[in-house]
């Protein structure tokens, strides 16, 4: 069957098409056109070079069975992206006074192990704290009990392991701190001030607010979340839209979320040429200032990457588990670099 390519929100700047050859958002039109036909990609891109909206598109369909193509407000599970979420919460809090940086996660539990009980909240945020993975798939998971049976994999602090149980646990020690919902405190203190209408934290009954997930671009087989998504609460419950995520990047550059110094502290390497306080980072042209980070749930692919210096911002959101954003990224990055 032929494909359809929707063209549902194609923005050229009028200042591009009036320079010679090829501007920068037709390249990148041209890359997502052969990634679509490739069966690379299915869902919505959003590319801003120094702060201005150069492209947006949507790919494919929202749900394949009903014939409703992706647009520009549809809404994706962004999985791991939530992470910068909730450490941008937990540095808002560090701001207010309410959390800091050095607490330990036993000034918030009792646990037995003495050093699992030494575990930071900056460990936490850094994926430094060493503890092996806490999550399951059971109907009703207790925090408390799973962190009373902990493990670890190594000293906490002496190296970097990526952990979901990690943010997990900053999460419930966010609620904690707080008397508060994680999914409240996300609306209030992060969606709200940046203007974010179109996000939230997503749970199994209201899934039908959120774009059908399929197996691969070619949305042959669709996927269903089989566990319960408030399990993986702090780490991958956020959903969002492309036009809303970059309202979080101006937000970023802005003071409405954090201080400057917190910003600072946000995009400081904690762990040298790898990770900071949510975001990865990595360098292009010699410039550490590329922070990104991606994200994956069963029927959902997607990646968010911002070059500081050049406040760019690179989007992609997919309802395709196995779409290649991270190549997608990278292939749009060496455009803005031209």
């Amino acid at each position: 069957m032929k494909k359809i390519v929707y063209p549902l929100l194609f923005i050229l700047l009028p200042a591009c098409t009036n320079n010679p050859g090829k501007t920068k958002a037709e390249k990148i039109d041209y890359l997502m056109q052969e990634s679509f036909k490739d069966n690379e990609f299915t869902g919505n891109v959003l590319v801003a070079d120094h702060g201005q909206i150069i492209y947006k598109r949507s790919w494919g369909k929202a749900d394949q069975a009903n014939d409703l193509p992706n647009s520009d407000t549809a809404k994706f599970l962004i999985g791991s992206i939530s992470k910068p979420v909730t450490a941008i919460l937990a540095l808002r809090l560090v701001d207010k006074g309410i959390l800091k940086l050095d607490a330990t996660i036993n000034s918030y539990f009792k646990i037995a192990d003495m050093q699992i009980g030494k575990i930071t909240i900056h460990q936490l945020l850094t994926h430094t704290s060493g503890l092996n993975e806490l999550l399951n798939k059971e109907k009703e998971m207790d925090i408390k009990a799973l962190i009373a049976k902990a493990t670890l994999r190594f000293e906490p602090g002496s190296d970097f392991e990526y952990s979901n149980s990690g943010y997990v646990l900053l999460k419930e020690i966010i609620q904690i701190a707080t008397g508060r919902k994680y999914a409240e405190l996300i609306q209030t203190e992060i969606f709200g001030p940046a203007n974010m209408t179109s996000s939230g934290i997503a749970r199994n009954s209201d899934l039908n607010k959120i774009v059908k997930g399929y197996k691969d671009a070619a949305q042959t087989a669709s996927v269903d979340i089989d566990f319960p998504l408030e399990n993986i609460d702090g780490a991958g419950t956020v959903y969002s839209t492309t036009g809303d995520l970059y309202k979080l990047d101006r937000a970023l550059y802005a003071e409405s979320l954090l201080s400057e110094k917190m910003k600072e502290q946000m995009l400081k390497q904690h762990v040298p040429g790898k990770y900071c306080y949510g975001w990865f980072v990595r360098e292009r042209g010699g410039v550490w200032d590329v922070y990104y980070h991606k994200g994956s749930l069963p029927g959902f692919a997607s990646f968010i990457s911002r070059r500081t210096q050049k406040d760019q911002l690179i989007v992609l959101l997919s309802n395709a588990e196995n779409a290649a954003v991270s190549d997608i990224e990278n292939s749009i990055a060496k455009i803005l670099k031209k």
